[in-house]
């Protein structure tokens, strides 16, 4: 137990370092998101501004990836052995800049949507938005949730394969392909089957590959159509692939991350 304490103690340290040099970024994200959740909230206008979120959490996937750029090239270029000989362990820097790159930012953006709108207007948060379908309208803290954990996922899965293959470019083709990539390429898939078949519903489930890794995207394309799923079926996988990178990334850490 003193040595779990320990770890802990020493990731939240070299946690806090990161941050100081990462901050600006984080904030300056957060800001932005929180004031135009503000106003919304005022204007009454988080139909029309949701949308937008759906549009502006895609890029925030490539933006969060960046942020772990330098901890590949800190890999790459030995400066992690600066780290190592201060005691600390690959496991302990790893989760280090998961915490600074992914965890701080997805948290800040979360809070960034949700305290404007609890502070204008708490009801707010357990209306249901519209700009979906009738049949599945996300609340507003359901909608907070689900931006936050599609970021989570993409990010991960992002900082999951740069840091297997020690590449910023593994990790940004990842991020690109699920957060632009891949709804783009099913849809057009999908078009192309329905245009040969005259039958394009007959191909919706194909959009059932987005399931764990955007539950934006679900909620938008899932809540009309043949295939109908409830909010809980659209929550619960992303959340799994989430648990699941961090398991392979503290394991890659831990097991196989030579320097």
């Amino acid at each position: 137990m003193k040595n779990y304490r320990e770890r802990v103690k020493k990731i939240m340290l070299q946690s806090e370092y990161l941050l100081s040099l990462k901050a600006t970024a984080i904030y300056i994200i957060a800001i932005i998101i929180g004031i135009m959740f503000s106003l919304a909230s005022i204007y009454r206008a988080i139909s029309f501004l949701a949308p937008i979120g759906f549009i502006f959490g895609s890029f925030l996937v490539l933006l969060l990836i960046i942020i772990a750029g330098p901890m590949i090239d800190e890999i790459n270029e030995g400066h992690i052995q600066l780290y190592l000989a201060t005691g600390l362990s690959r496991l302990e820097y790893v989760a280090s800049w998961y915490i600074v790159a992914v965890v701080y930012p997805v948290l800040a953006i979360f809070l960034a949507i949700v305290l404007p709108v609890l502070i204008i207007d708490p009801s707010s948060l357990f209306t249901r938005i519209s700009p979906y379908s009738q049949r599945l309208v996300p609340t507003m803290l359901t909608f907070a949730f689900a931006i936050s954990l599609q970021l989570l996922n993409n990010v991960s899965l992002g900082f999951l394969f740069g840091l297997v293959r020690k590449s910023k470019g593994a990790a940004y083709l990842v991020a690109t392909f699920l957060a632009f990539l891949l709804p783009f390429i099913l849809s057009v898939v999908i078009s192309i089957l329905g245009i040969l078949t005259g039958y394009y519903e007959g191909y919706h489930a194909i959009y059932l590959l987005m399931l764990p890794f955007d539950p934006l995207w679900s909620y938008n394309v899932f809540s009309y159509g043949p295939i109908y799923l409830s909010e809980t079926t659209i929550l619960i996988p992303p959340i799994v692939t989430t648990i699941f990178s961090l398991i392979l990334i503290l394991n890659h850490a831990k097991h196989r991350l030579e320097v």
